[in-house]
């Protein structure tokens, strides 16, 4: 609260007497401009990034903040206010995606996109209802035996237009909150193709599947698991859960969560691990095998 009061005065001290201030919630605040150019928007922009330069004084230390300021201009990118608030907010976005402490302009590539996500978002609803979801399976190889031990389920979306890999749908599924239904059809399935092979007579193997990490912090993660392989009849030795680095940002969390699945039997592995900010001393206290 502290911290949040002393970044009002940076933005209002920017501002004239014509200008608008304003605290939309949460660390967010918008300004109203009354300008005759687009260069205005620019100076004020710059003028904001140069105030936050100096440190803000918080319990007897210096803190820096990075702003990142999004920009949008009435009436080119829109006459409805509400709109025009989304395309600044969507700017501010894609500075941040810049690195911070920058400000952007609101553009028609960005409205191309922006209409593209949604187009892909609707889609992507239903995607399970329609049956457009399936797995394909990467082996695993033992290299001292030359043996199959696992597989893993890689993800893919069949349209009419062909097939989609996980990198053009999963972010958009991550932030629709989609992703927790994919994740669960993907376990789902997962066991429907072990009891197939299961059936076939094939030694048996696990299947190593992603669990999201929006997915893994959620507390009924277990039971949703639980629930699924037991309507399948499958033990959780058959599958590995595989979770990305950030998963583990809230630690204590994480490790109860992890500590779960190794008691019930699953496999765990941590992917991407060093991408992100944690250290190794971490994988210590996290009941993985891999």
């Amino acid at each position: 609260d502290v911290l949040l009061k002393q970044l009002a005065v940076r933005p209002k001290g920017c501002a004239r007497a014509a200008d608008t201030v304003a605290r939309l919630g949460g660390d967010e605040f918008v300004i109203l401009l009354h300008i005759e150019h687009r260069e205005g928007a620019s100076i004020m922009a710059k003028r904001i990034l140069e105030s936050f330069a100096a440190s803000f004084p918080l319990m007897e230390q210096g803190y820096f903040i990075s702003p990142s300021i999004g920009i949008s201009l009435f009436p080119e990118d829109a006459s409805d206010p509400k709109i025009l608030m989304s395309h600044a907010d969507t700017a501010m976005y894609r500075a941040k995606e810049r690195g911070k402490n920058t400000y952007m302009f609101f553009t028609k590539e960005m409205a191309e996109q922006i209409n593209n996500r949604m187009l892909i978002e609707t889609s992507l609803r239903q995607a399970i209802p329609n049956d457009e979801l399936l797995l394909e399976y990467q082996p695993l190889i033992d290299l001292r035996s030359n043996e199959l031990v696992g597989v893993e389920a890689l993800l893919r979306w069949q349209q009419q237009g062909g097939i989609s890999l996980p990198n053009t749908f999963i972010p958009i599924a991550e932030e629709s909150n989609l992703i927790v239904d994919i994740d669960c059809w993907v376990i789902g399935e997962a066991c429907r193709q072990i009891r197939v092979w299961d059936q076939l007579g094939l030694p048996p193997f696990w299947i190593s599947i992603n669990i999201s990490a929006r997915h893994f912090r959620r507390p009924n993660l277990f039971s949703r698991i639980m629930g699924i392989i037991a309507l399948a009849n499958i033990s959780p030795e058959r599958l590995s859960i595989e979770i990305t680095e950030s998963s583990l940002m809230d630690v204590e969390t994480a490790s109860r969560m992890l500590q779960k699945l190794h008691e019930a039997g699953f496999r765990v592995s941590v992917d991407d691990f060093g991408t992100g900010f944690s250290s190794l001393s971490y994988l210590k206290r996290f009941a993985i095998h891999e």
